[in-house]
C-alpha cells in the first residue's frame, strides 16, 4: 500500500493478486495460517474456502473461525457464522443452546451473540470478556472479522492492537487517525487518514481529509489535494447520502 495521491480519485480497485497467489501456494501445501490470510486477500475464493473448510472438519478450530458467513453449514461453528445469528436474536435457527455450545467450543461470535441478547443473560459481561479474549487470538491470526470484535469490545490494549492490524492489513486506519489527532500528532493523523482513504474504501476518511485540508487544520501533502478530495466525496454523497460531516465537505468545495 504505497502512498498514491491519485487514489481513490482514479477509481483503481485495491487488489493484491500476486500476494494472494503466494499465500494460496503455501495454503495448498498445508500451511493453515496462510490459508486464512489467502482467504482475506482473495475475497473468500471458493478454492480457498474448501481448503479452510477441510482443515476445520479435520479439527482445526481457527480454520472453522476463519470460514466466511456464507456456506459451510456442515462445519463446526455454523450457527455463529449465520449473519442473522450475530445480532443476538437468539431465536429460530439461532437457538440459545446452539450458540452457547459454540461459545464453549471457542467461537467468539457465538459468545458475543449470547451476550447481546435481550434480555441479557446473567453471564452477559463474562461472555463479552470471553468473546474479546478469543477474538484477540483470531485477530492476531489475521481473521479480520474477529479483529472487529476485539476493536469493539476488547480492553484498550486489545482495541489498539486490532486497529493496528486492520490498518496494516486492510488499510482501514480511521480509528488510529482519530487517536493521533487526540494526541496532537497531526502529521500521523493525516498520513493514517490518507492510507484509509486511498486503500481502506473509507469515504469518511476521504471527506474528513478534504474538509481538514481546505480549512487548514491539516497540511496538504500535495497542492490541490483538499479540493480534489472534497469534490470527489461530494459526488459520492449525492449518491449515498450519509454522514453530516460529508455535507461539510460539499459546502467547503462550493465555498472554494
Amino acid at each position: 500500500m504505497p502512498v498514491d495521491y491519485a487514489r481513490p480519485l482514479d477509481g483503481k480497485p485495491f487488489a493484491r493478486p500476486d500476494v494472494a497467489a503466494l499465500y494460496l501456494q503455501a495454503c495448498r501445501t498445508g500451511d493453515r495460517p496462510a490459508c486464512w490470510i489467502a482467504m482475506e486477500l482473495a475475497g473468500h475464493d471458493e478454492e480457498i474456502r474448501k481448503l479452510v473448510e477441510a482443515s476445520c472438519v479435520a479439527g482445526d478450530l481457527l480454520s472453522c473461525r476463519a470460514l466466511p458467513d456464507a456456506g459451510s453449514e456442515r462445519a463446526p461453528g455454523a450457527i455463529a457464522r449465520r449473519e442473522e445469528c450475530q445480532s443476538g436474536a437468539g431465536q429460530g435457527s439461532c437457538s440459545v443452546e446452539g450458540l452457547r455450545a459454540e461459545c464453549l467450543q471457542g467461537f467468539p461470535h457465538a459468545c458475543l451473540a449470547l451476550a447481546e441478547m435481550s434480555p441479557s443473560p446473567p453471564d452477559g459481561d463474562a461472555l463479552k470478556v470471553q468473546a474479546a479474549e478469543l477474538a484477540a487470538v483470531g485477530c492476531a491470526a489475521r481473521i479480520m472479522d474477529e479483529c472487529e470484535i476485539a476493536r469493539m469490545i476488547g480492553p484498550d490494549d486489545q482495541r489498539l492492537t486490532a486497529r493496528q492490524t486492520a490498518c496494516s492489513f486492510q488499510g482501514t486506519c480511521y480509528g488510529l487517525a482519530q487517536a493521533a489527532l487526540r494526541a496532537g500528532d497531526r502529521t500521523a493523523a493525516r498520513d493514517l487518514l490518507e492510507r484509509s482513504c486511498q486503500y481502506g474504501n473509507d469515504l469518511m476518511a476521504c471527506s474528513d481529509l478534504g474538509v481538514a485540508y481546505l480549512s487548514g487544520k491539516l497540511e496538504e501533502p500535495v497542492p490541490g489535494r483538499g479540493k480534489a478530495l472534497a469534490e470527489w466525496a461530494c459526488a459520492k454523497i449525492q449518491k449515498i447520502r450519509i454522514h453530516d460531516n460529508k455535507i461539510e465537505a460539499c459546502l467547503a468545495t462550493k465555498h472554494n
